[in-house]
């Protein structure tokens, strides 16, 4: 588990720092209004490349119990059945995209007009990227069954790298957004190939395609639910930039969508981790290892509040300093707060993945898509509110209550359900701490001095760290992790000696 949670955080680091070198020069080549086309394009990629009925988490959940149970002889019909649907549902997605580009452009977004044409375009070259994109994720799913990260990441590091560096090299050579789009696409299909191609390798029973009906029926038994989730949890993600392109301006969505994009690279910690336990959690699920899944259930989610608290305590300390040294004063002015709020949030939602990554890998993916349901009327009805009296900031506190009702109404399903709770009393502590942490982030972050900062900083982490250590970690935890550092000062003196 350790080793595939590295291989995916390296994955994930990897475009993130090329993110962050290469953010800056496109915001500044593209200006607030074609910045705001370009991530409202993300945005729609995003929502549609979940358009596969849940067939990519099916696929991954069947593989794992597939193997578990050593039925080998299943996966060729497994994969080969959701490939022909994600290739087929593909295509309805990119049609349905094209029918939509003249109503996107002239009616639901704020678009100037100059730039009709060029985001027409945009969102055209955008639909006949969907197919390729759609199958590369459909094929990473099959490798994620197999828990196969090394090769997912092998694929995954190079081509989302690309994805940031083809914008910003495509734009200084003077390239328009379609171009750009269509390279990203190409970029998708490559990857697509290669994927495909380690798919062979790992599982040779799928060079005989199989397509089956009942296997089909058998993946939606399972999609159905996930596919709710799929289309309505993506609308909760992108409801706000949505929202906020159609009610305020596009360069709102640009104020908006960059802090946004900085504090969700946080996500880098869950992910990495939930990536491993979805089908750790199929297979425990399918087998006879509920104690087990339980233990994993706790402490995951303590080890992720131990390292995710103070990485969100030190980002929204700098906020106003990585927004002005990255993208400006301008955007330093307007979107500090905006990113301090949102980093509230990710703080939330990094511990709710673990308990989505459960109900669904356990078998139960209607739990996460009811509950989607009933948060949708609501985030809906607050974002309409707050938008009109409070703009982005308004949007960016109706984005973290949404994530954090979520997270309740999981971490309640994960222990009625699974019987897969954290220490309340551990957890409780810990999260206080925490806290403490987000209210003094506040406090000397907006005072905006330096010297404040950075005895924040200094106290407020080894304060957390000495918590963290008495409060959290049982006596066998504190022993691993003396272990490791014994280990490493070790290390050190040989390589003194030498």
């Amino acid at each position: 588990m350790l080793r595939n949670s590295l291989f995916n955080f390296i994955g994930q680091a990897v475009p993130i720092l090329a993110g962050i070198f290469c953010m800056p020069g496109i915001v500044h080549l593209l200006g607030p209004d074609r910045f705001g086309v370009l991530s409202l394009a993300w945005m729609l990629i995003n929502y549609f490349t979940l358009f596969d009925f849940g067939l990519g988490r099916a696929v991954t959940k069947f593989i794992a119990d597939c193997l578990e149970r050593k039925e080998r002889f299943r996966l060729s019909s497994i994969i080969w059945t959701a490939l022909s649907g994600q290739l087929l549902l593909s295509l309805v997605a990119a049609l349905i995209l094209f029918e939509l580009v003249p109503v996107l452009v002239l009616r639901v977004f704020q678009i100037p007009p100059l730039l009709h044409a060029e985001a027409r375009h945009t969102f055209i070259a955008l639909a006949c990227s969907l197919p390729p994109v759609l199958l590369s994720n459909g094929l990473r799913s099959i490798l994620g069954g197999g828990q196969r990260f090394d090769l997912i990441n092998l694929v995954a590091l190079p081509v989302s790298t690309l994805y940031f560096v083809i914008p910003l090299v495509a734009l200084s050579a003077g390239l328009t957004l379609p171009v750009v789009v269509a390279l990203l696409g190409a970029t998708g299909a490559a990857s697509a190939l290669v994927y495909l191609f380690f798919c062979l390798k790992i599982f040779p029973e799928t060079r005989r395609p199989v397509i089956s009906r009942q296997t089909l029926k058998y993946l939606l038994s399972f999609g159905g639910w996930v596919t709710v989730s799929n289309i309505i949890s993506p609308v909760l993600v992108y409801l706000d930039r949505f929202l906020i392109g159609a009610l305020l301006s596009v360069a709102a969505v640009a104020y908006y969508t960059a802090p946004y994009e900085v504090v969700t690279r946080l996500w880098i910690f869950p992910v990495s981790l939930v990536n491993c336990l979805f089908p750790a959690f199929s297979a425990m699920s399918a087998g006879e290892s509920r104690s087990v899944m339980s233990d994993m259930y706790g402490r995951s989610m303590k080890f992720l509040l131990l390292i995710v608290g103070p990485v969100v305590f030190v980002t929204m300390l700098f906020a106003r300093d990585i927004l002005l040294l990255w993208l400006g004063a301008d955007y330093a002015a307007r979107s500090t707060l905006v990113f301090q709020i949102l980093a509230v949030g990710v703080l939330i939602n990094s511990l709710a993945q673990i308990p989505f990554a459960l109900v669904q890998g356990a078998g139960r993916p209607d739990v996460s898509a009811k509950f989607h349901l009933i948060e949708l009327p609501l985030y809906v009805g607050l974002l309409w509110f707050v938008l009109h009296r409070s703009g982005i900031e308004g949007a960016a506190v109706a984005w973290t209550m949404r994530v954090t009702l979520d997270a309740v109404l999981l971490m309640i399903a994960s222990g009625r359900l699974f019987a897969c709770r954290v220490d309340g009393r551990v957890f409780f502590k810990l999260g206080g701490a925490v806290l403490l942490l987000i209210a003094l982030a506040f406090y000397a972050g907006g005072a905006g001095v330096f010297i404040w900062q950075l005895t924040a900083v200094v106290g407020g982490l080894a304060a957390f760290l000495a918590a963290g250590w008495m409060l959290a970690l049982d006596e066998g935890e504190r022993a691993w992790l003396s272990s490791i550092f014994r280990s490493k000062r070790t290390l050190e003196g040989l390589n003194e000696h030498q």
